[in-house]
């Protein structure tokens, strides 16, 4: 449920963009004492009290980062300012290659003051669902538990995606996505033969165009799910594999700007249902006054939201289908926006935001 709260990302796509080839800009020197990076103790308070676009700091594996100003050269834009005064480094694992890792010391500015570790007995407990034990009693926020219930449930995040990498639960069927791309052509094609026949026969009858229509939507509606995967880079290990195969199935199959959904899904990974931050909330959870997608919203606990109609608000479960059957043209529209965009928004993108169609 959106919530006002530090984020676990589950995934994430890698920037298209090489951070390494990439210099700091607009740090807020001001605000940091000039002593050694590497003496310098920096509080979780401190950290929590540069989170603003004229002050932004971040922190990564205990390491705390100045990234005032980046955003302009970041490949992910204004992602970045999502962490703005957080511990980053789930966030920054999720998104970004090895090869990042080596340009951060150009912005390091000291090191993160650590809390309390949990004792070894406590760490044999963990066997438990971190959802169950941590979210189940009482209904807590992730902002309301202790400093030991934090790093339980981000221990428990990471040795699962450890066992699930173990596992090889990452690793893609190469022939399942051959023959799902093939399947949906196949999908595509029987309902433009039954048009054209149509046609050449001089027998076109609602029931065929009506058959030909659904086939047609579920066709994009494949497209959609195999495109959020290569433009996740989860079939391939090459990137570029990947990104080509999305801008095929996303761009010229289905007709949206690749581009312009993978930042707005980068977004939406950086902050999952949360309603606020520096760089705006969650753009999936985006979709008010029309539909609101949890209860907290739904009650008014967004400021957005308090003015808006009752009668929208208590009526959307009727509005729900009509609005997913619009849901294509406004795709389409906002693709066509995004190409007019300020290009810093998308730095990692331009590239490809110039072959699209």
């Amino acid at each position: 449920m959106p919530e006002k709260v530090s984020r676990i990302p589950i995934t994430a796509m890698a920037p298209n963009a090489d951070l390494a080839n990439l210099k700091p800009t607009g740090k807020s020197h001001d605000q940091a004492p000039q002593i050694p990076a590497s003496d310098r103790i920096i509080t979780i308070k401190e950290l929590a009290s540069h989170a603003t676009r004229e002050s932004a700091w971040i922190a990564i594996n205990n390491r705390v980062y100045d990234v005032t100003g980046f955003e302009h050269q970041h490949p992910g834009g204004e992602i970045l300012l999502t962490a703005a005064g957080q511990d980053a480094s789930d966030v920054f694992v999720a998104f970004h290659p090895m090869s990042t890792y080596k340009m951060l010391n150009k912005f390091l500015i000291g090191n993160l003051e650590q809390e309390q570790e949990l004792q070894p007995s406590s760490l044999k407990q963990r066997e438990t669902s971190q959802v169950n034990k941590v979210f189940s009693s009482k209904g807590k926020s992730f902002n309301e538990l202790t400093p030991e219930e934090k790093e339980e449930y981000r221990t428990d995040i990471k040795k699962m995606r450890a066992d699930l990498v173990k596992l090889k639960a990452f690793d893609s069927s190469k022939a399942f996505y051959a023959y799902k791309v093939l399947s949906n052509l196949l999908i595509c094609a029987i309902s433009f033969d039954i048009v054209l026949n149509s046609r050449l026969l001089s027998n076109t009858s609602m029931a065929s165009t009506i058959l030909a229509a659904l086939l047609l939507g579920l066709f994009w509606q494949q497209c959609g799910w195999l495109a959020h995967d290569f433009l996740h880079h989860q079939v391939f290990q090459n990137r570029l594999f990947n990104n080509i195969a999305g801008l095929f199935v996303g761009n010229i199959f289905q007709g949206f700007s690749v581009s312009w959904w993978k930042m707005k899904h980068n977004h939406h990974h950086a902050a999952p249902n949360v309603t606020e931050t520096v760089a705006g909330g969650d753009p999936d959870i985006h979709t008010y006054p029309l539909l609101l997608w949890s209860e907290k919203l739904i009650e008014g606990s967004a400021e957005e939201i308090k003015s808006l109609p009752r009668f929208l608000v208590t009526n959307q479960k009727i509005f729900y289908w009509p609005i997913l059957c619009c849901a294509r043209v406004s795709w389409v529209i906002q693709s066509l926006l995004f190409q007019v965009a300020p290009t810093w928004n998308f730095v990692g993108g331009n590239a490809w935001r110039s072959l699209e169609i």
